[in-house]
């Protein structure tokens, strides 16, 4: 007897728009076929079940291979057996399974969470389990054909995993009726992980990304792009030397235009003597310093350096450190640019809806409070805005204004007491709902590119390791009260002694900064 390919239980469409008839072509007729006939190959005319062979082979050095030919089609089995068409529902309250997954695992919501955790961290390709072990409920991986059938578990769902042997992740997501198709390739390093003679590095390279290979010069590279009709960008030769010169050019730029420059400035005093803090474009020093180097010097210096080493001994990335402060540049503009900000709240941080919540009310469109008040009522600026910068280990609310040097105390007076009107009964429910609205349009139109999904895709997964829905994010600001912008306020008015303030400008009638902590005290 040979085993024999089973049915789907469906239709090859009945799983779109997650999995699509064409992937299911390909790993069902390809992939798992492939190790039926493989598997049969192995073992001609045999009256035992799968299961039987798998637990009989198992841990035979010279049955490997039927293993794990044998494992993967009772794998794929059963991962095609784990759905259905509009399946994947939450168990309903009252049922047996919903009470068993809150006792066992503490709750749907938890079993979510840690069954794509489980899989965003397999190493290499594998399946995610859950499992009925010794009578209870468990989440399991395992990698590549092992199976909770040889562990004395009973596998109830299980999840397929593609990642490459050296770590990478992939990703994907099909978006329909649109022809076309971006990238985002993610390396979880940069500036923040250069050190102070390094700074720029991170930049430095971005440039180089795509200046030519072994194979290819940057104008065949370029040309291959413009055939498909792709946006590129590329040069030719001597491209260490010429690029440097480039990006020491944009620093100048940068230097000479203070409503881009404040915002460099302005980091540097809110996290001192730290990574996060410094330009992301580096200094004319550090870039002049960027050369190229030797195999003998990289070998040398990895002997050198890694033969002492072990990985758990390698320096994490430094976490960011609010510290606040100042930061005052005398210039004879036009008008004065400044920065204020205050401490928010990390990506991981509960409130950090909230948080943008409050930022679209105070300073987030032509509706805003400071652009009414400050703008449109008062006329002290004729750009003014806040923004919410949030990070995976800190975040920042700041506002940023331009205005004429002469209206520099009204203006800090207007903005502090928009500020602390947010925390009292001036701030109303039906305020709160339009900025909910408006921010939840946001989402929805931001999903209508390709670009912009992609990079959702990547930010998802590099910060959370998970894919959030529109429908999680929108039913997370939705859940945002009147009570909760009111409290984040008051956090933020309550951190009033580390303020950060950044000015650039005819600055000789700025308030001092002590003067300017003392306006944000309730």
């Amino acid at each position: 007897m040979s085993f024999t390919l089973p049915e789907l239980p469906y239709d090859k469409t009945a799983l779109e728009p997650y999995i699509s008839a064409k992937t299911l072509n390909f790993h069902y007729d390809k992939h798992h076929r492939g190790y039926l006939n493989k598997l049969n190959e192995l073992v001609e005319n045999t009256d035992m079940k799968i299961e039987e062979l798998i637990t009989k082979v198992h841990g035979n050095s010279n049955k490997i291979s039927i293993f794990n030919n044998a494992a993967q089609v009772w794998n794929h089995t059963f991962y095609w057996n784990s759905m259905k068409k509009n399946g994947g529902s939450k168990p309903k309250d009252d049922s047996l399974l919903a009470k068993k997954i809150q006792d066992d695992i503490g709750g749907f919501d938890r079993f979510y969470e840690e069954f794509l955790s489980y899989g965003v961290s397999q190493f290499g390709s594998g399946w995610v389990w859950l499992v009925l072990e010794k009578g209870k409920l468990k989440i399991t991986k395992t990698p590549n054909s092992d199976l909770p059938l040889i562990y004395d578990q009973v596998p109830l769902l299980t999840m397929d995993v593609t990642r490459l042997d050296n770590g990478l992740r992939i990703i994907t997501e099909q978006v329909y009726n649109v022809d076309p198709i971006a990238f985002n390739i993610r390396v979880d390093v940069g500036s923040r992980a250069e050190s102070a003679n390094q700074n720029g590095i991170s930049h430095f390279l971005e440039h180089m990304a795509f200046k030519g290979t072994k194979t290819r010069t940057a104008f065949e590279i370029a040309k291959a792009f413009d055939d498909i009709g792709g946006v590129f960008n590329a040069s030719t030769e001597d491209e260490l030397k010429r690029e440097k010169s480039v990006v020491i050019q944009e620093i100048f730029q940068t230097n000479d235009s203070p409503s881009d420059i404040i915002f460099d400035r302005y980091f540097e005093v809110a996290y001192k003597n730290q990574p996060f803090g410094r330009p992301i474009l580096g200094t004319q020093d550090t870039v002049k310093s960027f050369r190229n180097i030797e195999h003998e010097e990289v070998a040398q210096s990895i002997k050198d350096f890694l033969s002492k080493t072990h990985l758990k001994d390698l320096k994490k990335r430094q976490n960011a450190s609010y510290t606040g402060g100042e930061y005052l540049e005398y210039r004879k503009l036009d008008q004065v640019y400044l920065i204020i900000g205050f401490p928010s709240v990390s990506y991981h941080d509960d409130r950090y809806h909230t948080f943008q919540i409050l930022d679209s009310i105070l300073g987030s469109g032509m509706s805003s409070r400071l652009f009414q008040e400050v703008r449109e009522k008062q006329g002290l600026a004729y750009s003014v805005y806040s923004f919410n910068s949030s990070y995976t280990d800190t975040g920042m609310l700041s506002i940023f204004a331009g205005t004429d040097s002469s209206n520099l105390s009204k203006f800090l007076k207007s903005i502090t007491m928009e500020l602390k009107k947010l925390s009292t009964s001036d701030l109303k429910e039906e305020e709160v709902n339009r900025a909910k609205e408006r921010v939840k349009s946001q989402i929805l139109m931001s999903r209508e590119s390709v670009s912009s999904r992609v990079e959702a895709l990547g930010h998802y997964y590099s910060t959370f390791n998970k894919y959030i829905s529109k429908n999680e994010l929108i039913e997370k600001i939705s859940a945002v009260t009147t009570t909760d912008v009111k409290e984040a306020a008051k956090e933020l008015l309550s951190q009033h002694e580390k303020t950060t303030l950044a000015a650039i400008g005819e600055i000789k009638s700025l308030p001092s900064y002590d003067k300017v902590v003392s306006m944000l005290r309730t």
